[in-house]
């Protein structure tokens, strides 16, 4: 009950905060005073339809079948995929010969990349070529499945992350969420495009709530980030009104009922198998649960700021890699061959940081339970821009995984930095002082929720890792405010479909299939 009393709380802050996101006007002053009506349009198209199957009937129980299929299948692939990537770390880490040295830690990123370079070098460029838009758009035509690709996608992936490249997990369990629900879905021939992109929406819900063992944030991110009516949302943002989908009829709706259930059942198998073991379980050393006051409210709006500033620069980073491997470094060398560039630098990025290297989720245990040992804000910004160049490298180069982690590393970082000055900030604006690890925290939420521009997920993310409902506000305010900050500094570089298995294609607009350029 508390659970669902915190997810109706937050939805509905979200309905109240999603009105304070500017409207972008184009070509009129008078647009940008339309910001109260398309922030209702725009809540209201945030909210999801009771159990509709998008078009119009109820969601039958074939279709909830399907995604109870779907978050178990799910779930069993992920549990799979994470301990595939321990058991390459544990190797990695020992002997490579019985009774011989280890390899030193920087080098194993060079070796991660070597291995990617030698499978993208062996199959064709398409096999890589995979985003959250693609799926759901695939899954929507009822294209067929390329189970083999997925399988050559994963095998990269527990590579790259096997050796520390600096990546996450989630993004590769999100596409494997998807492919099951894909697979599900051809089981039963006479579904419509709106199921099948329900099942699709489903599997990538069962994906992060298998990846995060946290099924409410991977509820919302299946409307926030999934879902293909991010378009008009978009759209809205743009012209100021609600558009019509093509051919003049009202953009469909992904029913909540699949969705919860997929997400449900992911993460209760997930627990299962994993022995109900959280994601990173760090003593965290937060409030009592009593909710954040609102004088607070201001050091975490401030907060935000600051987050925002960082995830625009890391968004700035991840297309400035982009571009350079793909214009500058491409005509002098096989994109196939990229990978060894990658790993290369973070091998060496990590000689001088070893925190940038991916190991679960101990960094992130680290900045939240020994935020006492930083010396000084200075440490925690190291580790921001180590992780950033480390990671938009990584990506760029076409290694394989995913933003979540880095996101969430980065955002703790920021948290960090401005915890050392929390207490100069609450004395000059007369306001009680944030807890230090709620700061780090928050700040880990406000970097993913601007990142994704998904501030509703990182709250509940937040929610879900630690089970205390009083970083829900401030989590949600400040996510907010960044993700918003952010939009409006980094417009060109949205992350709606993300891609996840090395496709290093620039990002969709719509969050349904990449596109060379954004239009104006």
């Amino acid at each position: 009950m508390a659970a669902m009393r915190a997810l109706v709380f937050v939805i509905s802050v979200s309905t109240a905060t999603s009105a304070l996101r500017p409207a972008r006007a184009h070509g009129s002053a008078c647009g940008r005073l339309r910001i109260a009506a398309a922030g209702g349009a725009r809540a209201r198209m945030l909210l999801p339809r009771p159990a509709l199957d998008g078009e119009g009937a109820p969601a039958g129980a074939e279709l909830v079948s399907l995604a109870a299929a779907t978050g178990c299948g799910t779930a069993v692939l992920v549990v799979a995929f994470k301990r595939a990537v321990l058991e390459c770390s544990t190797l990695l880490h020992g002997p490579l010969l019985p009774d011989g040295p280890a390899l030193p830690f920087w080098a194993l990123p060079v070796l991660g990349g070597c291995a990617v370079a030698a499978l993208r070098t062996s199959t064709p460029a398409s096999v890589f070529e995979s985003s959250l838009g693609r799926n759901v758009q695939a899954a929507t035509d009822g294209a067929p499945v390329d189970v083999g690709a997925a399988v050559v996608r994963s095998l990269a992936s527990v590579l790259t992350l096997g050796s520390g490249c600096s990546l996450g997990p989630e993004g590769p369990a999100v596409e494997l969420g998807a492919t099951v629900s894909r697979l599900s879905a051809a089981l039963v021939r006479e579904l419509t495009s709106a199921q099948r992109r329900t099942l699709a929406c489903s599997g990538a819900a069962a994906g992060v709530a298998a990846g995060f063992n946290a099924p409410l944030a991977a509820i919302a991110f299946a409307y926030e980030v999934a879902s293909a009516r991010r378009s008009a949302v978009r759209a809205a943002r743009a012209a100021d009104t609600l558009p019509a989908a093509p051919g003049g009829t009202p953009p469909k709706f992904v029913p909540l009922l699949p969705v919860c259930v997929a997400s449900l059942t992911s993460a209760a198998v997930a627990r299962a198998l994993l022995s109900n073991e959280l994601s990173f379980a760090a003593a965290l050393p937060v409030g009592d649960g009593n909710g954040a006051s609102l004088a607070e409210l201001p050091t975490y709006l401030l907060l935000g700021c600051f987050c925002g500033g960082g995830a625009t620069a890391f968004r700035a980073a991840l297309a400035g890699a982009r571009g350079a491997f793909r214009e500058r470094i491409a005509p002098v060398l096989a994109s196939a061959l990229h990978p060894l560039l990658g790993g290369a630098a973070c091998g060496a990025i990590s000689a001088c940081v070893p925190q940038v290297q991916f190991s679960s989720y101990e960094t992130l245990d680290m900045l939240v339970s020994s935020w006492a040992q930083l010396a000084s804000p200075a440490d925690p910004l190291l580790l921001y821009a180590a992780k950033v160049a480390a990671t938009s490298v990584c990506l760029g180069s076409g290694l394989v995984g995913g933003l979540f982690a880095p996101s969430l590393f980065l955002g703790a970082a920021l948290g960090a930095a401005f915890s050392q000055a929390a207490a100069g900030i609450s004395l000059l604006l007369g306001v009680p002082e944030a807890l230090p690890a709620e700061l780090i925290l928050t700040g880990a939420a406000s970097v993913l929720g601007a990142v994704l521009s998904s501030p509703l997920t990182s709250a509940l993310l937040v929610f879900d890792l630690t089970h205390n409902a009083r970083l829900l506000l401030p989590s949600l305010l400040a996510a907010t405010i960044a993700s918003a900050l952010t939009d409006e500094l980094a417009p060109e570089s949205g992350q709606a479909a993300l891609p996840l298995a090395g496709d290093r294609q620039p990002p969709a607009v719509d969050g349904l299939a990449p596109t060379a350029k954004r239009p104006r």
